[in-house]
């Protein structure tokens, strides 16, 4: 299956992502925590931490699950709002999902 093409835009562009998210085209997202960074994450103390760019926010949820208040922001709404984690977070204190749609 080839890649699909997407018109030209800048990636400081909201759009140039919610395209990409909306032909479930990710080929960043690895569906997964990175081994070091769960590491790093269990061996320090939960403290505050920004996850811009985050995406379908698997890196978010590993710090809220740690006890982390955390901070996820992306410029795709479909991104988050796809994201299996959204419902899960929405029960974590300490972790915030934001996109530059989001409402106030």
């Amino acid at each position: 299956m080839a890649d699909p093409t997407f018109p030209k835009r800048d990636p400081a562009d909201p759009d140039f992502w919610e395209l990409r998210y909306a032909a479930h085209f990710a080929p960043w997202d690895a569906g997964r925590v990175p081994a070091r960074l769960l590491s790093f994450v269990e061996a320090g103390p939960p403290q505050h931490v920004l996850v811009p760019g985050c995406g379908s926010a698997w890196d978010v949820r590993c710090f809220a699950e740690h006890g982390w208040d955390v901070l996820g922001i992306d410029f795709s709404r479909l991104a988050v709002a796809w994201s299996w984690l959204w419902s899960y977070l929405k029960t974590q204190p300490s972790a915030q999902l934001i996109t530059e749609h989001s409402p106030d």
